[in-house]
């Protein structure tokens, strides 16, 4: 089985797997310097997203200002940023 083929079924049992832990109780998950984040885990990221108003999921992720993503016009989507010198702003979505 060639690469591509194997990352679509794993990346949807992943999916799944959150999902149905988080119907037995809330799940975290937590993603650092999506800045740095390849091509095939952001895919499973935004496929966990779609998924996370049905799910008791809280996804928390880091990243540097120049990291791009279309997750902030989602309902229940919180930015927090902090600026130069550790000054905190909050951005509601």
């Amino acid at each position: 089985m060639t690469a591509p083929v194997q990352v679509a079924p794993t990346r949807g049992w992943v999916k799944v797997l959150l999902v149905r832990e988080s119907a037995r109780q809330p799940v975290v998950l937590l993603c650092e310097d999506l800045h740095w984040v390849d091509g095939e885990t952001q895919t499973l990221l935004d496929n966990i997203v779609e998924s996370l108003g049905s799910a008791r999921l809280l996804l928390l992720v880091n990243y540097r200002p120049e990291y791009e993503h279309r997750w902030g016009s989602k309902t229940g989507s919180d930015l927090l940023t902090c600026g130069a010198g550790g000054d905190r702003e909050q951005e509601r979505g």
